[in-house]
């Protein structure tokens, strides 16, 4: 089943707070991309992503 056509947002959360690091987000599918950032510790969210299909 393929999802909808539209615009679709990811993002990373740092749920515990304390610790960052790298990260990477890969998306398969129609819409084939990756996309990596380092997350700092002092953060809860990183940057929004954005993809369409």
């Amino acid at each position: 089943m393929q999802p909808p056509v539209g615009v679709y947002q990811v993002w990373v959360n740092n749920f515990d707070g304390r610790r960052g690091g790298p990260f990477e987000i890969s998306v398969s599918g129609e819409a084939s991309t990756t996309f990596t950032g380092t997350l700092p510790a002092a953060a809860v969210e990183s940057q929004v992503f954005t993809f369409g299909i």
